[in-house]
C-alpha cells in the first residue's frame, strides 16, 4: 500500500511538471512572438520615416532568421518530456525495485571483468544503453532549450546563439560519450594509446575529413561567416543556411542549397558581404558622346539616384566625370543600398531611369567608332599578263598557262 501511494505521487507530480511545462513553453512562446513583432513593427515605422527602403517591405527581411519560435518550441516540449519521462522510470525503479527481485539478476551476468578488477554486469551493459539515449535525445534538442531559458535574454546576435548552441551539442556529445565508456569501464587509461594510434592513421587517411573538422570548429568560434550572411566562395555566391561540423550549406539565387566544405572557407578566399556592415555601394557606369554637355550629364544621373527609394540618402549618392574615353565621355554614379538584398534590383532601376532621362534630354549614350582613313593613290595598276607569278601557299604547285590557276591534272 505505501509503495502504490509513492507510485500515485509520482504519477501526480509528473503530471504536475508535464503541465507547467507545456505553460512555461506557451509563454515562452508568446513572448518571442511579441519581440518579433515588435522589431518589425519599428523597422516598419522606422523605414517609413527615412524613406530610405522602399514601401512595401519584405517580413523575411525584418524577421531574425535563426529564431524559428516553431522549431524551438518543439525541441524543447520533446526534451522536457524526455527528461519527464526518465523521471518517471528512475522513481518507479526506486519504489519497486525491492518488490521485483528478478530484476536482480542483471547484477549477476558478469560480460567481462576491466583491467582494474571490476565486473561489468548486463545491469551496466543496459544504463550505458539508456546514457547513449539520453545523450541523443538531449544533444538533438538542446539548442531550442538553450534558446528559450538562456540565450534570447542575452544581447547577442543570431550568430553567436547559433554559435554557443552548436558547440554546447557537440560538448553534451562528448561527455555522453566519456561516460557511456565509463559506465562500461572503458576508461582513458585503456584506451589512450589505441586513440593516439588511430589519430595518427586517421589524420594521414582522412586529412581532408579531419582539416574539415578542425575548419568547422574555427568558423563556430572565430565567426567569419554566420546564418544569414551573403557570401563569396569561388564561384559560388549565397546566404548561409547551415553551419555544421564537417561543411556549410549555401543556398544561392536560384534557392538550389549548395554543401561546401569547411576548408573552403579557411583556407581559401572568402567575401561576406555582411560580415560587419551589410551597406553596399553601386557603380553604374555610362558613357556619352563626345559634345554632350557635361554638367547636365552629372545632373541627371544624381537625379536618377535621389529618385530611386532604395538608395541610402547617407552615404550620399554622387556622379563622376571619370575619363575622356576612346568613343565616349565617361561618368561613373555611385550610390550605396542598405543591404545586398537590393542590389539587382536597384541596378536594373537606375540603368532603366539614366536611360529614360537621357533620351529625354537628348544626350546620346555612345557606342565604340572607328575613323577609316583612305589614301588615294595616283599611278595605275599595272595590267594583269598570264605569265605573272601568282603567289600560293607552299606545298601547291601553280601553273600560269592554266585558265584558273590550277594544278595540271594527273594522266
Amino acid at each position: 500500500t505505501g509503495r502504490l501511494s509513492y507510485t500515485l505521487s509520482l504519477a501526480l507530480a509528473v503530471l504536475y511538471a508535464n503541465a507547467a511545462t507545456l505553460r512555461w513553453l506557451y509563454v515562452a512562446h508568446r513572448r518571442i512572438a511579441l519581440d518579433q513583432a515588435l522589431k518589425r513593427r519599428a523597422a516598419e515605422a522606422e523605414a517609413r520615416q527615412t524613406a530610405q527602403t522602399s514601401d512595401v517591405i519584405a517580413l523575411e527581411e525584418l524577421q531574425d532568421p535563426s529564431v524559428d519560435i516553431f522549431n524551438i518550441s518543439a525541441q524543447t516540449r520533446q526534451f522536457a518530456r524526455s527528461v519527464i519521462a526518465l523521471g518517471l522510470i528512475i522513481g518507479l525503479w526506486l519504489i519497486w525495485s525491492d518488490m521485483l527481485p528478478a530484476l536482480g539478476v542483471l547484477d549477476h551476468i558478469i560480460l567481462y571483468k576491466t583491467g582494474g578488477g571490476r565486473d561489468i554486469t548486463l545491469a551496466s551493459l543496459v544504463l550505458s544503453l539508456l546514457v547513449v539515449l539520453m545523450t541523443v535525445i538531449a544533444a538533438k534538442n538542446i539548442p531550442g532549450l538553450l534558446e528559450i531559458t538562456i540565450l534570447q535574454r542575452l544581447p547577442l546576435d543570431h550568430g553567436l546563439r547559433y554559435a554557443i548552441s552548436t558547440v554546447a551539442r557537440y560538448v553534451l556529445t562528448v561527455v555522453g560519450v566519456v561516460v557511456t565508456f565509463g559506465v562500461i569501464g572503458i576508461g582513458w587509461s585503456q584506451v589512450q594509446w589505441l586513440i593516439a594510434a588511430m589519430t595518427v592513421g586517421l589524420g594521414f587517411g582522412l586529412q581532408e575529413i579531419f582539416g574539415n573538422f578542425v575548419s568547422g570548429l574555427i568558423i563556430l568560434l572565430e565567426r567569419p561567416l554566420r546564418i544569414g550572411d551573403t557570401v563569396t566562395v569561388g564561384a559560388i555566391t549565397g546566404t548561409v543556411t547551415r553551419i555544421q561540423i564537417r561543411s556549410t550549406t549555401i543556398r544561392d539565387w536560384d534557392r538550389k542549397e549548395l554543401v561546401v566544405p569547411n576548408k573552403e572557407f579557411i583556407t581559401g578566399q572568402l567575401i561576406n558581404w555582411t560580415l560587419s556592415d551589410p551597406i553596399l555601394r553601386i557603380v553604374v557606369r555610362v558613357g556619352i558622346a563626345y559634345g554632350s554637355d557635361t554638367r547636365l550629364a552629372a545632373k541627371l544621373l544624381l537625379q536618377a539616384a535621389t529618385d530611386n527609394p532604395n538608395v541610402l540618402a547617407d552615404p550620399a549618392p554622387k556622379a563622376v566625370f571619370s575619363r575622356f574615353g576612346e568613343s565616349s565621355l565617361d561618368f561613373e554614379l555611385r550610390v550605396f543600398i542598405p543591404s545586398i538584398d537590393y542590389y539587382f534590383q536597384v541596378s536594373n532601376d537606375l540603368h532603366m531611369t539614366v536611360d529614360d532621362l537621357f533620351r529625354k534630354n537628348h544626350i546620346e549614350i555612345a557606342f565604340p567608332q572607328q575613323d577609316i582613313h583612305v589614301r588615294s593613290v595616283e599611278a595605275p595598276a599595272p595590267p594583269f599578263t598570264g605569265t605573272d607569278v601568282v603567289q600560293q601557299p607552299p606545298g601547291k604547285r601553280v601553273r600560269p598557262d592554266m585558265p584558273d590557276g590550277s594544278e595540271k591534272p594527273k594522266s
